[in-house]
């Protein structure tokens, strides 16, 4: 299976299984806490909980789009070997990564409305707005512990002596989706 090989290393093993649990409990927050509300309590569907729709829908498309791109072009001959820089892939390295962390920083928005408006106690307004903790864990996990790190380290050893992919690298973003950075030296001579 996927772990076998760290069931024989505790600790990593532990840390391993321990990321997917903190996760799962974060990533979850925001709607367990709006969820804790008395439903009679609830405030109506309004601008915020609108934002937060967009926002996730918004991440989903990005992710989606992202990954499908990437399959098709892992399934042309002619990308054998090579990094992809077509598609959402031109404006981020890893736009799929940015449509999850922008799902679920959506969630937090959506679930927001709930925690500070009519009548909620302080404490649960604290609870709710700690949830903020969800799109944060999502961005740093992906960023500085898993994902992002792993697969720069994998390209960069694959193509990091390749003047294009340098470029590449310099004028694209790591991770959000944003217009290339266009470079001198990348720009033509006329």
């Amino acid at each position: 299976g996927r772990f076998d090989s760290l069931k024989p290393y505790f600790v990593a093993f532990f840390g391993t299984w321990n990321i997917q649990g903190a996760w799962c409990f974060l990533t979850g927050l925001a709607v367990w806490a709006a969820n804790a509300r008395d439903p009679a309590e609830q405030p109506a569907f309004g601008w915020l909980d609108g934002v937060g729709v967009c926002v996730w829908c918004v991440g989903f498309g990005i992710e989606v789009v992202a990954d499908r791109q990437k399959a098709a072009w892992r399934a042309l001959p002619s990308s054998k070997g090579r990094y992809i820089d077509v598609g959402l892939w031109r404006y981020s390295r890893h736009p799929n990564y940015f449509g999850e962390w922008l799902l679920w920083t959506g969630q937090f928005v959506l679930c927001a409305s709930a925690f500070g408006s009519g009548d909620a106690t302080g404490a649960f307004v604290g609870a709710g707005f700690l949830s903020a903790a969800s799109p944060v864990f999502v961005y740093l996990l992906l960023n500085y512990v898993s994902g992002v790190p792993l697969l720069e380290k994998r390209s960069d050893e694959r193509w990091g002596g390749e003047q294009v992919y340098l470029a590449y690298k310099q004028e694209t973003y790591v991770f959000f989706l944003l217009p290339t950075r266009r470079t001198e030296a990348s720009r033509p001579l006329l």
